[in-house]
């Protein structure tokens, strides 16, 4: 039984991202703002998941709920003037902060740092990103909470 529900879930989460990564231009188009997501197992059905959107097909808010549809938690969702993801705030189910994401990018658009805060807002990790002449990835620097690089992992698009 628990295998076919991780089948499930790995089914379903697959079909979600696809769905949700190629819609932006048609949510905008057929002015969406909501989609929910349902579930029926053993003749009941409860809410699996609910996205909101903004009138230009961002995702404002992702709210996620348990296997007997109670609310597990809460995903808040902000923009820059350009459509740029600044902020990501995670809460439970009671509303509380668990953990909040704010990220920046430089004049082309690219993404060049994300900080993740704590539910007090202490640095958990930072994360940059750098890129080559040609705009690809070209390095992901990962620093611990004391600002001590831990991690760094290179692009190379010779693969030599």
């Amino acid at each position: 039984m628990m295998k076919i529900k991780v089948l499930l879930f790995l089914v379903c989460w697959m079909f979600c991202k696809s769905f949700f990564a190629q819609k932006k231009k048609t949510l905008r188009k057929h002015q969406v703002r909501c989609v929910l997501v349902t579930n029926r197992e053993n003749g009941k059905t409860f809410n699996d998941a609910k996205t909101l959107y903004d009138i230009n097909g961002n995702i404002i808010t992702e709210i996620n709920y348990d296997s007997t549809g109670k609310l597990k938690s809460t995903t808040k969702f902000n923009y820059t003037k350009r459509e740029e993801l600044s902020e990501e705030s995670l809460f439970d189910a009671h509303n509380r902060l668990l953990e909040k994401k704010t990220y920046t990018y430089n004049l082309l658009g690219e993404k060049t740092k994300e900080i993740i805060f704590d539910k007090n807002g202490k640095i958990v990790k930072q994360i940059e990103y750098h890129y080559n002449h040609k705009g690809l990835r070209s390095e992901k620097r990962i620093f611990n909470s004391a600002n001590k690089l831990i991690a760094v992992k290179k692009y190379d698009y010779t693969c030599r």
